[in-house]
């Protein structure tokens, strides 16, 4: 089953969030460095990423 990408940019807050597939119940895991892993809180499954400071990161650049 294909899973639709979900991309959004707040430009205020330099925030990047990528998620798949329709929205869960979930948490975030702080992998560091500004970058947060989303997992869905029953199956644990990783549903996206939120990447904080864009504008700022040298991976964007």
């Amino acid at each position: 089953m294909k899973k639709k990408l979900f991309i959004h940019y707040d430009p205020k807050g330099d925030l990047l969030e990528i998620r798949f597939g329709k929205p869960t119940e979930s948490y975030y895991e702080d992998m560091g460095d500004d970058v947060f892993q989303r997992r869905d809180q029953k199956t644990k499954e990783i549903t996206g990423y939120a990447f904080f400071n864009v504008k700022m990161s040298e991976i964007f650049h």
